[in-house]
């Protein structure tokens, strides 16, 4: 049964609730276009005040990053194998993880499988992109466009640790 990322959302007191909640749909909810308007107006409804520049604004800018990369993270990750998932979580969390996990990884499955796994991380994680790109200008476009750009920097570096372990 797939999810309303929005109502998630709007049902939760925090964004670790959120969090979560998002974890045990598995990456099993609707993320396509107006499915990431519809969560940016779920956030604007549940912090109005981001529409400011106040300091506090910005503290709200970073819950709506996070908000976004839990999403986006649990999209490109589902349907991969368990190990392959959690071990892509945690380098996506701890960067200092990269090239260790990496290792581990081949040395389990093998060089090839691990770059195609890597590859259908990031097309799903292409596909986003494109998406995002496509919400109208405005604090959610910005939202969507901050919280993916950290993920985009950390697939650079985890394609750069594997192919380091290629030799």
């Amino acid at each position: 049964m797939t999810s309303n990322v929005a109502g998630l959302f709007s049902s939760c007191g925090s964004i670790d609730d959120f969090r979560n909640k998002v974890l045990l749909c598995d990456g099993d909810f609707g993320f396509d276009l107006e499915d990431m308007i519809s969560l940016g107006n779920a956030y604007i409804s549940q912090y109005p005040q981001c529409l400011d520049s106040t300091q506090y604004c910005q503290e709200l800018a970073y819950t709506g990053y996070t908000m976004v990369r839990i999403c986006i993270v649990e999209k490109i990750l589902c349907g991969l194998d368990p190990q392959v998932k959690n071990t892509f979580r945690d380098m996506i969390s701890h960067i200092d993880r990269i090239e260790q996990s990496i290792a581990s990884l081949v040395s389990s499955l093998g060089h090839e499988a691990v770059r195609l796994q890597y590859t259908a991380v990031n097309e799903k994680l292409s596909a986003l992109q494109s998406m995002i790109e496509q919400i109208p200008r405005g604090i959610i476009k910005e939202r969507f466009s901050g919280g993916i750009s950290s993920i985009l920097n950390i697939m650079y570096l985890i394609r750069m640790a594997l192919q380091k372990a290629a030799g």
